[in-house]
């Protein structure tokens, strides 16, 4: 009877290592990786609003897998976001109903954080286009993501077509500044272009880890 085991073990199928795995291990540990629970982001930038530059200023906070919590002041007006599994919404406005788009791109503002992607990466089909070039179905987004790795296998460059409810857009997102925190590799700088056009940077003023 051991030995029937013993042979059924050596001949039971191994389970596939997704190319994201070596992209957690290179951020510090899949392990490490793993047994966070929370990620919490103080953010400063500036963004293109119908031609005029403003300052923003984000805090984010990613209870995961799928929670978050993004209060965003941009200029003098700012709003708080709630995101859970089921839906979005804008508190302290109980009357105030999200448009679908702006849903969704909440839900798309929070995979755009590579250290979320990787964490959330039992939830994404990957497929390895070339040694640094990883190409991800995600949650929330309808078309593939492109994910460009740098020589540390960390992630450099994200790009895909998004629609805003008006238009196809194509989006490129660069992560820049590595820095460690608690052990593991974090960008502290990200700036974001659609249609070949910066529309956006925003640096990294702290990152806390909770596991």
């Amino acid at each position: 009877m051991r030995r029937w085991l013993m042979a059924l073990a050596l001949v039971a199928p191994v389970a596939a290592q997704s190319p994201l795995d070596a992209v957690a291990d290179s951020l510090g540990g899949a392990g490490a990786v793993d047994a966070v629970s929370s990620i919490t982001t103080r953010l400063r930038g500036q963004a293109d609003l119908a031609g005029r530059a403003v300052r923003i200023r984000v805090v984010r906070t990613v209870t995961l897998p799928d929670r978050a919590r993004i209060d965003v002041r941009i200029g003098g007006t700012g709003q708080t976001l709630e995101i859970g599994p089921d839906s979005s919404v804008v508190r302290g406005e109980p009357g105030r109903r999200l448009r679908p788009a702006e849903e969704v791109a909440g839900r798309q503002s929070v995979w755009l954080d590579p250290f979320v992607l990787v964490a959330r990466r039992r939830e994404v089909t990957v497929e390895r286009l070339d040694a640094d070039l990883l190409r991800l179905s995600v949650p929330s987004f309808p078309e593939p993501v492109l994910l460009r790795l740098g020589p540390e296998g960390w992630p450099r460059l994200l790009s895909t077509f998004r629609s805003t409810g008006e238009a196809r857009e194509y989006l490129e997102v660069r992560y820049t500044d590595y820095r460690e925190v608690d052990g593991l590799m974090h960008p502290h700088h990200t700036e974001q272009a659609v249609g070949g056009v910066v529309t956006g940077t925003v640096t990294v003023e702290s990152v806390r880890l909770e596991h």
